[in-house]
């Protein structure tokens, strides 16, 4: 294990380094992640969450038209970026899943926005009006760089995607044409990903180094893990590692600059829908209408006090408690039980 503890140490120190900088609440809090993440994970490992979705080839301009409706009943003051968007060729569907994935992107220069795009890859139903509407809410929000347009940013995007769901069933829109669990399943294989490395990333951020003494050094101040379990997860990220080495020709940047994307990834897509879920019903919809619109010029605040701007106190004992009660709910309501 010396072997592999040495090269992790040695990616882990930079990778610390940029979450320093880039991403500190991750860093900072990830003690409290991890709980959330490993309880999360737990909870949601035995839904069903797989589905097939009908196609209906509901036309390009059917989808715009839905969406833009969806968007007026949001804020009316969207209208006028969503008809740009239409009217500019800003908006690209795929009908070839020429993207990886659907999404929007900003392009900035000195730190000025110089253009903003969305692509989406079309699948020929309802859910293209989902996708439009989370890909929208970006759009809205990315007008600068900003680090809590980068901490909320999916969770903005993910709890409108989820009021696009909630309001094309309630205008009759079939289940079958939406798929109403891709959010849950992006949020399951997210937790899952973070669970393998979560504890080594904890015990650099909080002891300086792993070595054999982790394990003792985890159980006395976190958590009761093995030295079995610990050692697979290192032996995990050391193969990953050596994976990408390959993969960029042994170009440490861009191994780097992968690995913390990913990191990025994952954290944010799971407390995106985690938090989504619970503002659903412990939050009012006006105050993340607000919240959406001023995210970019309230980076005086911290992730704790942002949350209390949409009457959430994610400091409080009984806040994973609720987590879990909303969670609950919104499995009854989608109509998911094990």
């Amino acid at each position: 294990m010396e072997e592999i503890y040495k090269k992790l140490n040695s990616y882990l120190n930079e990778i610390c380094k940029y979450l320093e900088e880039e991403d500190s609440f991750l860093l900072e809090e990830i003690d409290k992640i991890s709980v959330l993440n490993d309880d999360f994970y737990s909870y949601i490992k035995d839904f069903p969450l797989d589905n097939e979705v009908r196609v209906n080839h509901i036309t390009y301009e059917e989808v715009c038209l839905v969406a833009r409706k969806i968007v007026s009943s949001i804020d009316e003051n969207y209208l006028e970026s969503f008809d740009k968007l239409l009217e500019s060729g800003i908006l690209d569907f795929s009908y070839e899943k020429d993207y990886d994935d659907s999404h929007c992107v900003a392009y900035f220069k000195n730190g000025k926005l110089k253009r903003k795009e969305i692509n989406i890859n079309r699948k020929f139903n309802y859910d293209d009006v989902r996708v439009l509407i989370h890909e929208f809410i970006h759009f809205t929000n990315m007008g600068k760089p900003t680090i809590n347009e980068h901490y909320f940013g999916e969770f903005l995007s993910i709890y409108f995607e989820m009021y696009a769901n909630d309001y094309l069933l309630k205008e009759g829109i079939p289940k079958e044409e939406l798929d109403i669990l891709f959010r849950l399943r992006s949020a399951k294989s997210h937790a899952k990903k973070l669970l393998q490395y979560e504890v080594i990333l904890l015990a650099y951020s909080k002891f300086g180094k792993i070595d054999e003494s982790t394990v003792p050094l985890l159980q006395e101040y976190f958590l009761n893990i093995n030295e079995e379990t610990f050692n697979k997860e290192c032996e995990s990220l050391f193969n990953y590692i050596n994976k990408l080495e390959c993969k960029y020709d042994n170009d440490r940047r861009e191994v780097l600059e992968n690995i913390c994307e990913v990191l990025n990834e994952d954290y944010r897509y799971l407390l995106g829908t985690v938090l989504a879920i619970y503002a659903r019903k412990y939050a009012s919809f006006d105050s993340i209408v607000k919240l959406n619109n001023h995210i970019n010029n309230i980076d005086n605040l911290n992730v704790s006090q942002v949350c209390k701007i949409i009457g959430i106190d994610i400091t409080k004992e009984e806040f994973e408690e609720e987590i879990f009660t909303s969670l609950d709910e919104y499995m009854s309501e989608i109509g998911l039980k094990l």
